[in-house]
C-alpha cells in the first residue's frame, strides 16, 4: 500500500511541474483575461489549435499594451514564460514591463525586448539575470504589474502566462547593505536619485547612448549660463494638450507663479515651437513640480527631436513626484533614444508631459543649464 501510495504521489508531481517547478501567472486557457486592458486595445478569448484550445487574442489599436496587476512573488522562479502566435509575415517586436515592490519610476522597473517571429513563438524572461532599467538589481518578492506592449496594429495570440524553474539560492543571493553611517560605493550608471518623501530631488541621467548623433557642441561648463525652455513665471502657457486644463496659479513653494496642470487619465500638454531648438550646448534640462495630492504621481517626459522616427527614436523618461515639493534634473549629455541609440538634439521639435491619472500638478518654469 506504502508503495503504491508514494508511485501515486510521484505520478502527480511529475504531472503537475512536468519535471521543473512551474507555477500559473495568466491560465487564458481557463478563460482568465488579463485585468488590465486599456481603451484602444481588443481583448478576446478565442481558439487557436496552434496553442493547444483557448488563448488570448489581442488586437492592438491605439493603445499598445496589457497588463495583469496581480501581485505574486516571483523571486524563486528562474523563468517567466509564455507562448505567442503571430500570423503576420513580419516579426513582431514586445516587451515585457515588471514593475516589482522596488519600482517607482521607469528607471527602476524591468524591461525585457523579445521577438514573436511569424507562426508560433515561445518567449522567455530570465528572471535569474534581469535587472532593472538602471542596472540595479530587481526586487522579484512582489511583482506588482507585468506588462506586454507590442507593435500598433498587430494581432496576437497568447496562450498560458508561467513561471518556470529553480532560482540558485546562492546566484539570488542580495548584497549586505552597507553599515550605518557608512556610505555607499556604486559603479555604473544611476539613473534616478530619490531622497526624502515630502521634498523630493529626483536625478535622471541618461542611458549610455549608441549610434553616434549630431556632431557633439563643446564640452558645457558646470557653472554656465541658464535659458528659460518654459516661461510659466512669464505667463506662458503650453501650446498642445490633450485632456489637460492648463492655467496660470501661485504658490508660495514654487516662489509664485506657476502653471497648473489638471491632467485627466492617459493625457498630456506639449509645446512644439520650443524657443530654444538646438540643447546640445547644456548639460541638463531642470523643473520644479508640486505635487499637492497625499500619493505618489507618475509622470512621463518625452523628447522628440531631429532624429526621432517612431518610439524607438525618441527619448521617454518617467519618474514618480512624491507629495510635496520635487526638484527634478534629466541630464543631457549622452542621452539615449528608447533603443539605446543616441538622441540628436541638435534640433528638439517636441517636449511632453504625459499622466496616466487623474492627478492636479503645479510645475515651475523648466530651465536649460550648464551651457557656455
Amino acid at each position: 500500500m506504502r508503495t503504491k501510495l508514494v508511485a501515486v504521489v510521484c505520478a502527480l508531481a511529475g504531472a503537475l511541474w512536468g519535471g521543473e517547478r512551474r507555477a500559473p501567472v495568466l491560465e487564458v486557457s481557463k478563460g482568465v483575461m488579463p485585468d488590465s486592458v486599456p481603451d484602444g486595445v481588443k481583448g478576446s478569448l478565442d481558439e487557436r489549435p496552434e496553442l493547444g484550445g483557448v488563448c488570448l487574442k489581442v488586437v492592438l489599436d491605439k493603445a499598445t499594451w496589457f497588463a495583469d496587476c496581480r501581485a505574486k512573488d516571483w523571486s524563486r522562479f528562474a523563468k517567466f514564460k509564455f507562448d505567442v502566435l503571430n500570423p503576420a509575415q513580419a516579426e513582431a517586436k514586445l516587451n515585457v514591463t515588471l514593475k516589482h515592490r522596488g519600482s517607482t519610476t521607469y528607471d527602476n522597473r524591468v524591461d525585457v525586448p523579445l521577438l514573436a517571429k511569424p507562426g508560433k513563438s515561445t518567449c522567455e524572461v530570465d528572471l535569474a539575470g534581469v535587472k532593472n532599467n538602471n542596472g540595479t538589481a530587481p526586487d522579484l518578492t512582489q511583482v506588482k504589474i507585468w506588462s506586454v506592449d507590442g507593435p500598433a496594429g498587430s494581432t496576437l495570440y497568447f496562450g498560458d502566462f508561467y513561471l518556470e524553474g529553480e532560482v540558485d539560492a546562492a546566484a539570488a543571493a542580495e548584497p549586505k547593505p552597507a553599515a550605518p553611517g557608512q556610505g555607499i560605493r556604486i559603479t555604473g550608471t544611476i539613473d534616478v536619485v530619490i531622497t526624502g518623501l515630502g521634498d523630493t530631488k529626483i536625478t535622471i541621467a541618461p542611458k549610455e547612448g549608441g549610434a553616434p548623433a549630431a556632431p557633439a557642441a563643446p564640452q558645457p561648463a558646470a557653472a554656465g549660463k541658464k535659458a528659460v525652455l518654459w516661461g510659466f513665471t512669464k505667463g506662458e502657457l503650453p501650446r498642445d494638450s490633450a485632456n489637460v486644463k492648463s492655467s496660470l496659479t501661485e504658490d508660495a513653494k514654487l516662489g509664485g507663479v506657476c502653471l497648473k496642470a489638471e491632467f485627466a487619465k492617459d493625457s498630456f500638454f506639449a509645446d512644439w515651437a520650443l524657443r530654444i531648438k538646438d540643447w546640445r550646448p547644456f548639460a541638463s534640462l531642470k523643473f520644479t513640480a508640486v505635487n499637492p495630492g497625499d500619493k505618489p504621481v507618475t509622470l512621463a517626459l518625452t523628447i522628440k527631436h531631429k532624429g526621432t522616427t517612431g518610439y524607438d527614436t525618441r527619448v521617454d523618461r518617467s519618474f514618480a513626484l512624491a507629495p510635496g515639493k520635487n526638484e527634478l534634473e534629466v541630464a543631457l549629455t549622452g542621452i539615449a533614444n528608447n533603443d539605446g541609440t543616441a538622441a540628436d538634439l541638435s534640433e528638439v521639435k517636441m517636449l511632453t508631459i504625459a499622466c496616466g491619472e487623474e492627478a492636479t500638478i503645479l510645475f515651475g518654469d523648466f530651465i536649460l543649464g550648464g551651457g557656455q
